[in-house]
């Protein structure tokens, strides 16, 4: 537990940030080796945002942000992308 805000926050275990990491990693393989940021959400599950990017074809670099909503314990409820 840590103390945030005079509130005491549970932090979401490693073993659970391992396995959505690696579920992000198996369908973004861009991202792999990128740590998320993690919150903590009001309704008790976890928000990771991964930020990324690629070099296209013609030189441009695209980047990307996926964001997944996830439980304390690891499971998925709500993965999105930006192109």
């Amino acid at each position: 537990m840590c103390k945030l805000f005079g509130r005491k926050q549970k932090i979401m275990q490693e073993q659970a940030t391992s396995k959505v990491n690696q579920s992000v990693y198996r369908q973004f393989p861009e991202l792999a080796g990128k740590q998320p940021s993690i919150t903590k959400r009001p309704d008790g599950d976890f928000l990771l945002a991964y930020h990324g990017s690629i070099t296209l074809d013609n030189g441009r670099k695209l980047e990307r942000v996926v964001r997944v909503v996830a439980s304390e314990t690891g499971r998925i409820k709500k993965l999105t992308t930006s192109r």
